[in-house]
């Protein structure tokens, strides 16, 4: 599949994956689901709300997405400070400005809208810990996203200030791939253990590396036969879910970062069989799950708001109507994710797409409207952030 056309399977699973963080989040503020075994969740249903997983996810499609519009004849290509001046700028529109929005706008309802008081199920202390004043000057930090931290009014920013200076890092990551893999590699692991950069670098240059050979795994997996292929999606799976399905004992022994490189080498390995499967490309592509994933960063700057302003109000509804602990749990749940998709939708217009506009105009004079393509992966002339549209 050539052209512009959107990665339309890469939108579904960003998608869900913004869904995924969502429920975690939801289990972190609320609780697990009351009158089920705590223990469901330590398996294979714990996938649905795996969100450090979904989250390693992310950053390996933003590499892969971001360095495939510059590959020409199967190989990366370097372009002039003039295009990457271009890039970082279009980069920073499209990552910063929505999430300013989002952060300003959940500022003056933490300063405006009262608590809605004690529900059933009561929320954790957790999420009551994010939800005070700032200061004007912390927010106009935060807003531009250079600081890494913890103790901020939308916590999952953490991921966006990576990702910012990702994308700055992004020429010298792909210079490193177009010498060689092996090159990047070591740069990458001496970067990680040696200079204490963040983790994340692995995944998005994992996603770099992916982008630069999608022709040959293209070819490589579409000569795979079915079961071999569908071994190969099964084990990304497992893989990528390693948080649950290892042993305790296993777990304990292993520190936290080799159990997120774990994870994010499942969703390589998912990546890559999807590269060769135009079928599954098509499947993914369809109905509303990709509509989820066009807003999909919007739903992930907003959801956090959601739970702090919309959950507490339905929960407090249902429980005026007898409805408590487990219906009110799943209703709250789900009324959530809907209202946060229509603000999502909502931002997705007003705010993101101006952005988007912005973004292209900004590429085009700076590069003179070059666009590349790759065969064997549908290819966008757009630079998407990690989670949201193309």
């Amino acid at each position: 599949m050539k052209g512009t056309a959107r990665l339309g399977f890469i939108d579904t699973m960003r998608g869900v994956g913004a869904l995924v963080v969502l429920v975690n989040h939801y289990f972190a503020a609320y609780g697990e689901p009351p009158s089920i075994p705590a223990g469901i969740w330590s398996g294979p249903a714990g996938i649905i709300q795996d969100g450090q997983a979904a989250v390693g996810m992310f950053f390996l499609f933003s590499g892969f997405v971001l360095a495939r519009k510059y590959v020409v004849g199967g190989r990366l290509s370097r372009l002039s400070g003039r295009e990457w001046l271009g890039f970082w700028l279009a980069r920073l529109c499209r990552l910063i400005v929505p999430f300013a929005v989002a952060l300003w706008i959940s500022a003056l309802l933490q300063a405006t809208v009262p608590p809605a008081g004690l529900t059933s199920p009561a929320a954790t202390p957790w999420v009551i810990s994010y939800w005070h004043a700032r200061s004007i000057g912390e927010l106009a930090e935060q807003s531009l996203l250079v600081r890494y931290g913890y103790d901020h009014l939308l916590p999952q920013d953490w991921t966006l200030v990576l990702e910012v200076y990702l994308s700055l890092a992004l020429p010298l990551l792909i210079v490193l791939a177009a010498w060689g893999t092996t090159v990047l590699a070591l740069t990458v692991v001496a970067a990680i253990v040696v200079f204490h950069i963040h983790g994340a670098l692995l995944p998005f240059a994992a996603g770099i590396v992916v982008a630069g050979l999608s022709n040959r795994i293209g070819v490589r997996v579409a000569a795979m036969r079915r079961w071999q292929w569908a071994a190969l999606v099964a084990l990304g799976v497992c893989v990528y879910h390693c948080r649950e399905l290892l042993p305790a004992r296993v777990l304990l022994k292993l520190r936290e970062g080799i159990v997120w490189h774990l994870s994010e080498a499942g969703s390589l390995l998912t990546l890559l069989a999807l590269i060769g499967a135009p079928r599954a490309q098509e499947w993914l592509a369809r109905g509303p799950l990709v509509m989820l994933g066009q807003v999909s960063y919007s739903f992930y700057l907003w959801h956090f708001t959601a739970l702090q302003c919309v959950t507490p109000l339905v929960l407090l509804a249902l429980n005026r109507l007898g409805m408590v602990a487990g219906t009110a749990w799943w209703i709250g749940l789900l009324a959530t994710a809907a209202v946060n998709l229509l603000v999502a939708a909502v931002s997705f217009q007003l705010v993101e797409r101006p952005c988007i506009a912005a973004a292209r105009n900004l590429n085009r004079v700076f590069s003179g409207g070059v666009s590349r393509t790759q065969a064997g992966v549908v290819v966008s002339a757009g630079a998407p952030p990690v989670i949201g549209p193309q």
